[in-house]
């Protein structure tokens, strides 16, 4: 038995896709899953600049979300994740009861006077949007992604359980601290999707300048911290995620 039978007759299990890097000797020209590589944004979108310095973000990673991932969105939706170079300091918004569970309509905004909020950009962008593949990002490494299923190790108990650790899509959070449940300002409810574990290096061009507070040869989202992508459920805005960072 394969271990995709092997998976799908484990009914009600919860299943999480690891992320996994391909090597260079296996890489598309241009991969729509990848850590860097080349940005495919819908056909009204442009590459994000940071706010606080006007320099062109950095693609940190993109990923078609697959049927087979069985992740509440709506399947082949494509997900980029931006950062400035310079500016990485994590957004650290109220946590979940300072805000009632429920985020303002201004979270896709930059808000007044909090830089931290115009550094970064996520997109889920609906197959229905189209995609344009822009130049290649000048900072990072091109890997190609590949996904493994596998049955999410669940600790902990109650309100305190957490995931697997690692870079992967679905399942449950490997939360450091207290876990965080939000709703969209629409009201739908916000849907964990993808984590980036604390100190995950993306790889550098050799000719890219070295990130600031980061590893010579690599550069890090949000300062290295934990970062845990919410989106919302209905879809209703491309850019309606919401990034957790812990540490």
């Amino acid at each position: 038995m394969s271990n995709s039978e092997t998976l799908q007759n484990k009914e009600k299990e919860l299943i999480t896709w690891r992320i996994m890097p391909v090597t260079a000797a296996d890489l598309p020209i241009a991969p729509p899953n990848s850590l860097g590589g080349a940005p495919f944004l819908a056909d009204n979108q442009v590459w994000p600049r940071c706010e606080h310095c006007q320099t062109e973000m950095v693609l940190y990673l993109q990923l078609d979300l697959l049927p087979e991932f069985e992740l509440p969105f709506e399947p082949h939706s494509h997900l980029l994740v931006f950062g400035c170079s310079r500016h990485m300091d994590p957004c650290m918004p109220p946590l979940a009861p300072a805000l009632k569970g429920k985020l303002p309509e201004n979270y896709r905004e930059i808000l007044p006077g909090d830089r931290e909020y115009s550094q970064y950009k996520l997109l889920l962008n609906r197959p229905s949007a189209g995609r344009q593949r822009q130049a290649p990002d000048p900072h990072l490494q091109c890997l190609a992604l590949t996904f493994v299923a596998e049955p999410e190790e669940i600790t902990g108990e109650g309100a305190f359980q957490r995931g697997s650790e690692g870079p992967k899509l679905g399942g449950m959070p490997a939360w450091l601290q207290n876990p965080e449940t939000y709703k969209c300002s629409c009201g739908s409810d916000m849907a964990f999707l993808l984590q980036i574990p604390a100190d995950y290096g993306f790889a550098k061009l050799p000719e890219a300048p070295t990130q600031p507070n980061s590893y010579g040869d690599e550069y890090l989202f949000f300062l290295g911290n934990e970062v845990y992508i919410l989106a919302c459920q209905a879809q209703c805005q491309p850019d309606s995620l919401w990034p957790i960072a812990q540490n």
